[in-house]
Formats: structure tokens, C-alpha cells, sequence
């Protein structure tokens, strides 16, 4: 079975944790019995030793133009391709064309999408985000909406994400979910109670080998990921707060980056925290790899 990993961004190999995900799907197939090959097919690369793949010739969005078209259809014919993963798209408008043509031209093919969200993530998101909105942090009209219509923009958000999870069901062949448990909720989020289309597949996590006895540890409380309101980490320096004179021994280090970055720096020099770290964007595995706390 030849899969093919349809995509905007090309995330580097072996580094990546989608990628990982993706090279144990193919290797599971293959040690049961179906032997699995995992190409890659993408508009933009930032990774030069991007390997196993075809970069389209039209950096468009919506992957709809004849030249992209082409190309795909020539690649899935020359690689034998049997199964089509979308990674991650919304399937409307061109997108949705897209492969509703390359399905006209390669009916064998199977179109599946992956959801590496709760499917209601966009609007419980916002539901999060909206009530701490301030005036000074509404940009544009669009901030300016949610600033003062927040309950309305959030009726309008669940019927826009209702109708792009509609179009992707009514467009593939498969939803794969992270949970069975999504199975139901994606059902009345389309309004379809028999959707049988649907799957789950839990999310892969790679192996972290340490050479470092767990008492040899150092006292380190570590947070790895993206600096963004969804990973509440104002909530995780309150807590800090309430409990470093308790813990005059340990360190709280913070590895990643993102929109919310500055705002923790900033707090954690009002609130004059003390032993916390941010580190940036580094490679988290050391500093993982030596702390007693993830």
C-alpha cells in the first residue's frame, strides 16, 4: 500500500513528530500483513534535504490549478499511490475541487483526512480566548467583532466549522480522529447520526531513551510547546507562584516560543517569580531528558 501525505508546509523528516506518526503508521501496515510506503506531496519546502516527495509547481493555497493537478496525478500514477492523506486541511472551496478532480481522474485511489484536533477545537478555542479579550488587543475589524459580539461570533464560528466538517465528510472516503470518543461528537457536529466514515487513530509519541537514573535527575519542573493561549501557561506561572517558596530546590524551565512569550516574561518579572527560565525555541530532548517533571 502506497500512501501519499498531502500537505501546505513540508515538516522535515525524522525530527518531526508527524512524520514519526506517519513512518509507524506505514510500519504497522507492513508488519500486518500490508506492505506500506509513505510518499510526501507538498507546495512549500523549507527543509532542502526534504526527501521522497513531489514539490508542486503552484504555491497556491487551495492546491486548484491545472499545473498542480497535473503533476499530482502524474506522481500517483508513477509511485502507484493507493491511499491520499490530507494533512490537516480545511476541504472547501478549491481544496475541495481539488480533490474531488483527482479523485475523477484516479477513482482507485482512497481519500482519507486526518483531524489532529477535538473536532469542536476552533470554537472551544475562541470560547476559551473570547471572555479575556481586552479593547487594546482587538486588531482590525474582524478583533473589533469579537470584542463586542463575542456570543454572536461564536454562533457564527460553530456554524462556519459545522459546514467545513460537513464538506470534509461529504469529500473523503475516511475522518480519521485522535479518539473514538470524537466519533459521536464529530456525528452531531454534522448533524448525521449514521456517519460511518469515521475512525480513530491516537496520536504516536516517540520514545525518549535516557541514559539518566530518575534520582539522578535534576529537581526541574519543565514545560515544552508552543507559547499560545490554548496551553493556558499564565494558569501554570500562578501556580508556580503559589508554590515556589515551597519548593526552594526546584526550577520551573519553559522551552518553546509563540504569541504569548513576551506576556510570560512580563509576568514572570511583575510577579517576580523566582527560578524560572524561558529558554526560546530550543531542541526540547536534553532539557526533557534531564528534568524529574514533563
Amino acid at each position: 500500500m502506497n500512501i501519499l501525505i498531502l500537505q501546505s508546509k513540508a515538516f522535515p523528516h525524522r525530527a518531526n513528530s508527524f512524520c514519526y506518526f506517519y513512518t509507524q503508521l506505514t510500519e504497522w501496515l507492513t508488519a500486518h500483513g500490508a506492505a506500506s510506503r509513505l510518499f510526501f506531496c507538498y507546495l512549500r519546502v523549507d527543509d532542502s534535504g526534504f526527501e521522497n516527495g513531489l514539490h508542486l509547481p503552484d504555491d497556491y493555497e487551495g492546491f486548484y490549478t491545472p499545473r498542480n493537478i497535473e503533476a499530482a496525478c502524474t506522481y500517483i500514477a508513477e509511485k502507484r499511490i493507493d491511499v491520499i492523506l490530507d494533512y490537516s486541511h480545511i476541504i472547501t472551496g478549491d481544496t475541495r475541487r481539488f480533490f474531488l478532480e483527482i479523485r475523477r481522474r484516479n477513482p482507485q485511489v482512497k481519500l482519507f483526512t486526518m483531524i489532529h484536533n477535538c473536532p469542536k477545537h476552533t470554537t472551544q478555542l475562541k470560547a476559551y480566548v473570547l471572555p479575556k479579550l481586552k479593547l487594546k488587543d482587538a486588531h482590525g475589524p474582524k478583533g473589533l467583532f469579537q470584542w463586542m459580539f463575542p456570543r454572536l461570533y461564536l454562533f457564527l464560528l460553530k456554524r462556519v466549522e459545522s459546514y467545513q466538517n460537513i464538506s470534509a465528510y461529504n469529500t473523503m472516503d475516511e475522518i480519521v480522529l485522535l479518539s473514538p470518543s470524537y466519533i459521536p461528537e464529530f456525528r452531531r457536529l454534522i448533524g448525521k447520526k449514521d456517519a460511518s466514515r469515521l475512525s480513530a487513530i491516537p496520536n504516536a509519541i516517540k520514545p525518549v531513551e535516557s541514559n539518566i537514573p530518575i534520582e539522578q535527575k535534576k529537581k526541574e519542573i519543565i514545560f515544552v510547546g508552543r507559547f499560545d493561549p490554548e496551553k493556558g501557561l499564565p494558569k501554570l506561572l500562578k501556580i508556580w507562584e503559589m508554590v515556589q517558596d515551597e519548593l526552594p530546590e526546584w526550577n520551573l524551565i519553559m522551552v518553546g516560543d509563540g504569541g504569548k512569550y513576551k506576556e510570560c516574561a512580563q509576568m514572570i518579572a511583575d510577579k517576580k517569580l523566582k527560578r524560572v527560565r524561558l529558554t526560546g525555541h530550543q531542541m526540547s530532548i536534553p532539557y526533557i531528558d534531564r528534568a524529574s517533571i514533563l
